[in-house]
């Protein structure tokens, strides 16, 4: 059993991605999810100034990120053609958000617990708003790939003393930020436009 497992170890060889794949799209306005010819996923996961539907007392827009990020890029790093290994997170599908009464850490501990991941991504901030951009899991089946590829995204974010960071990003039916699209004469989304508010508030589930 030991030889086995050990020619097994010796045999397997982690996939490396192009590090462009990871990298800040540079995207020239507020972009809808999609997936490019060459397989990378990437567009706005919310747009800044955009209210959340859910509240309806005032404007809460999608908070900017004071970790980088770290919260949401907690899977194992992932190697680039580069040289560089970075961290990555998760967009999942066929969940539902944590319950808003769970803290940072019992909310994450519900996305460990359920859904399917689908893509493997970074995020960041521009000037329009947060920005994903990765690949499909190598284990996703086509089906979920098209799914979670097929429905709104919706972001998640919890308080961990610090102020409110991202720690999931869902598939789901209905997200928070509302959008609607614009296509090319191809089908392909290429834009994304919210309804402005005029001030953030404390807390926010995309």
């Amino acid at each position: 059993d030991v030889a086995v497992i050990a020619s097994a170890a010796d045999e397997f060889r982690p996939r490396v991605y192009p590090a462009a794949f990871f990298s800040d799209p540079q995207l020239t306005g507020p972009t809808l999810p999609m997936m490019s010819d060459d397989g990378r996923f990437f567009g706005h996961l919310a747009c800044f100034g955009a209210c959340h539907r859910s509240v309806q007392s005032k404007c809460v827009m999608a908070p900017r990120s004071k970790t980088d990020y770290a919260h949401f890029h907690t899977s194992p790093a992932v190697r680039l053609d580069d040289g560089r290994s970075v961290p990555v997170g998760r967009r999942t599908v066929g969940t539902g958000h944590a319950p808003d009464s769970y803290s940072g850490a019992p909310a994450k501990a519900h996305y460990d617990n359920t859904g399917t991941c689908f893509a493997l991504v970074r995020v960041g901030e521009d000037e329009h708003g947060i920005w994903f951009s990765g690949v499909a899991h190598p284990q996703a089946t086509p089906e979920q790939i098209e799914m979670g590829m097929t429905a709104p995204l919706s972001g998640d974010w919890r308080d961990f003393g610090q102020g409110l960071e991202l720690i999931a990003a869902l598939a789901v039916n209905t997200p928070g930020f509302a959008a609607r699209g614009r296509e090319d004469d191809r089908g392909r989304p290429l834009a994304l436009v919210a309804s402005l508010g005029p001030a953030p508030a404390a807390s926010a589930q995309g």
